[in-house]
Order: C-alpha cells, then sequence, then structure tokens
C-alpha cells in the first residue's frame, strides 16, 4: 500500500470518526429538545448548537489527524530508507575454477591474456601481479563487471587466500575465497551499481597443502603465508 492510500485511510477515519460524533449528538439534542418541549419548559441550561459542535470537533480531531499523519509517513519512509539499504548494492567475490572456467565464455585462458570485451590493468606488488580486467562500459549488467587474476611468480603456492574489503559512502563490508590455484584461476567480482573503494589481498602458503574443511584457516593461519600482493580498486562509475 502506498504512502498517498494511507493518508487517504486516516482521512476518511477523521470524518467518519467527525460524523458519528456529530450523529449521536444530534439524537441527543433531539431527545433534549423534545423533552423540554413535552414538558412545556423552555428555560434551562442550553445545549450548543450541532453547528458549534462540529467545528469545536474538527478542530480538536484535525491536530490529532496531523500528529497521526506525521507519524506514519516518518514510520513509513524509515521502512524504505531501510529496504533500500538492505537492498544496496554491495560486491561479492567468486572464484572461478580450472573445470568451471573451460566451460565458461572465458574458455582457454592464460594468465595475462587479453578477454574480449574487457579492458586490461597490470598491477606489481610483492611477489604477485594482478591482472585487472574490467568490463566495457557497454557490457556493465551482462559480463561481470571486472575480473583479477593473480600470477604468484612462479610459486609453488598450495593454499591461497583472497580478501576482498569494501567501502562506499553507504556499505562497508568484507568478503573471501580460501582453496587453491586450481580452484581460483580468475576471480569475478560482482560488483554491478557498487560505487566504491575495493582492497584486495592475496595470500598463498606454499609449505601446506590446502584440507577442505581440515584445519581453522584465519587470519593467524595466513599470516605465516610466504606470497603475499595487495591491491586498492576505485570502483567509480565513469561521469557520463
Amino acid at each position: 500500500m502506498g504512502i498517498a492510500w494511507v493518508f487517504i485511510i486516516i482521512a476518511l477515519v477523521i470524518a467518519a470518526f467527525v460524523g458519528l460524533a456529530l450523529a449521536v449528538y444530534m439524537a441527543v439534542y433531539k431527545r433534549k429538545i423534545a423533552l423540554r418541549l413535552s414538558q412545556g419548559r423552555s428555560e434551562g441550561k442550553k445545549m450548543m448548537s450541532p453547528l458549534l459542535f462540529f467545528v469545536i470537533t474538527l478542530v480538536c480531531v484535525i491536530p490529532l489527524g496531523l500528529i497521526l499523519t506525521i507519524l506514519v509517513s516518518r514510520a513509513f519512509y524509515s521502512a524504505q530508507n531501510r529496504g533500500m539499504e538492505m537492498g544496496m548494492a554491495q560486491p561479492s567475490l567468486r572464484a572461478v575454477g580450472e573445470t568451471a572456467l573451460e566451460d565458461s565464455p572465458f574458455s582457454g585462458y592464460t594468465t595475462g591474456a587479453d578477454i574480449k570485451g574487457y579492458d586490461m590493468t597490470t598491477y606489481n606488488d610483492g611477489d604477485t601481479t594482478f591482472y585487472c580486467y574490467t568490463a566495457d562500459d557497454s557490457l556493465y549488467g551482462v559480463l561481470p563487471r571486472m575480473l583479477i587474476c593473480v600470477d604468484d611468480g612462479g610459486k609453488d603456492v598450495k593454499t591461497l587466500r583472497m580478501k576482498m574489503d569494501y567501502r562506499s559512502t553507504n556499505a562497508d563490508g568484507a568478503a573471501s575465497f580460501i582453496g587453491t590455484p586450481e580452484s581460483a584461476v580468475l576471480y569475478a567480482l560482482d560488483a554491478d551499481g557498487f560505487d566504491g573503494t575495493l582492497d584486495l589481498e592475496f595470500c598463498g602458503i606454499t609449505t601446506q597443502e590446502y584440507v577442505e574443511g581440515g584445519e581453522r584457516m584465519d587470519e593467524e593461519y595466513f599470516s605465516t603465508a610466504d606470497v603475499k600482493g595487495s591491491l586498492t580498486l576505485d570502483m567509480a562509475y565513469p561521469e557520463e
């Protein structure tokens, strides 16, 4: 139900209340008049006229209606804003492994190769090289907005983690992927509608095999990584 219908319902409730109050008063007023006439009395405490009762009732009810309207409006727009915040664009990180890659439009991709529909930019940090592929403007929403490939410099990485922290004027959060080089040939960033900054951190461990569901792999675990690299990306949309 839209806010306009809420206002209409409030107005109808006020009108119904005033009408009912006036109807009750009219019945009491007519009964008093009839009683006086039957008793032949013309003196006594006079009742206010129905018109005066209507005006007084209206003056008393209208402020209450305005207060109710304000409260409903605040509740409506507060809920609307919460809904917008909950539905706000937040980036997600997905790893594309060797098997999935071969069944995708990016089949045959090799580290550092060009990808149709994307512009590639290279960043070097620490032991790693980040190949970042940004979708052409005309393909926003059709292809993943950004693809990333991490070159670990030929190290024999057995366990890796790609961590992403994101921040914008409206939202902050984090996401990560833990696996093996075979399970993360490319990283797809689903960031449609996101207009903020991404901080990416790659950690690779060459000394311990990855065991799914095994040892807890937390910050302390990856602090021992012998292959590291980080990158900050500005995901602001081009100005039209």
